[in-house]
């Protein structure tokens, strides 16, 4: 829907102008989630009112409620993806509800903007997609680490290192973006998602980042980085696929300025595949 409808002119202004567009996660309202009961009650309510109606209905699903809260029509997403559908749909609605235009009740903001963070820490930006088209591969996920100075400085070389030294990467400091490096995937739960004891059973199964000294002057230096890193991740949580494992070979830059602040740092995948599929990442830090 994202890639399709939602990201079609027409539909998105059809939504700020006269609907309040909202969409929530099944696992939030599964047993055990975190949605407040209210909540649940109100969306166990539209689904039910659906299926007594006999309307289009399940748990991935556009649902539309008029202003008294009562259900008056949906449309399963496999049919809203299709080509003017949602487009269609609304318009109906418009013209059933009689709605007059307005502005939007909230300001249409990033849905992923970067994290406050203090003054001497890294914010780092991930972006991750499959390198085909269709489905998943429509839209590439993105991720912000946020790495605090005593990791950051990690990545400084010895004081007596000089052009052409090597050593490793604390891995310490390394797992904590390199655990990010995977494909979008069945992510209802992102507090969760690597975590080896929730429902995607993450885990960091190899991992390895070397480091050449190119050049230095005083403050400033110049690093080559290079490794890999094996990622155990499951595709939909809870189920068993353990043939999927996220494997990457990476390659990137550190360079500090002589002005001894936060460093700039590069890394993307030079080759990587999840399961039997490829894909790309790139990561960045934020100035």
């Amino acid at each position: 829907m994202r890639a399709g409808p939602l990201s079609d002119k027409k539909v998105i202004r059809l939504l700020n102008a006269y609907f309040v567009p909202v969409y929530v996660s099944n696992e939030e309202y599964r047993d055990g989630g975190a949605a407040p009961p209210e909540e649940r009650k109100a969306y166990t309510r539209i689904y039910h009112e659906a299926i007594q109606q006999k309307r289009h209905n399940g748990t991935v699903c556009v649902y539309l409620v008029a202003p008294d809260g009562k259900g008056f029509d949906s449309l399963v997403v496999s049919k809203a993806a299709e080509p003017g559908q949602l487009q269609k749909m609304l318009k109906a609605a418009v013209a059933r509800l009689k709605t007059k235009e307005g502005k939007p009740l909230i300001k249409p903001t990033p849905q992923a903007p970067p994290p406050k963070a203090e003054k001497n820490e890294l914010v780092l930006h991930l972006v991750s997609r499959y390198d085909h088209r269709g489905s998943w591969a429509e839209f590439p996920a993105e991720n912000y680490i946020v790495l605090k100075q005593p990791d950051w400085e990690k990545l400084w070389p010895s004081e007596d290192a000089k052009p052409g030294a090597t050593w490793d990467i604390d891995k310490e400091v390394a797992v904590q973006f390199l655990t990010y490096f995977f494909p979008q995937t069945e992510m209802c739960d992102f507090a969760l998602a690597t975590r080896a004891d929730g429902p995607y059973k993450h885990k960091v199964e190899q991992l390895a980042l070397h480091a050449k000294l190119l050049a230095r002057d005083g403050k400033s230096a110049r690093i080559r980085l290079e490794g890999t890193v094996k990622l155990k991740h499951k595709f939909y949580p809870g189920r068993d696929d353990s043939s999927r494992d996220a494997n990457s070979t990476v390659i990137g830059i550190v360079e500090f300025d002589a002005s001894g602040k936060k460093p700039s740092l590069r890394l993307i995948t030079n080759q990587a595949i999840y399961g039997d599929q490829k894909f790309s990442v790139a990561l960045r830090s934020l100035p």
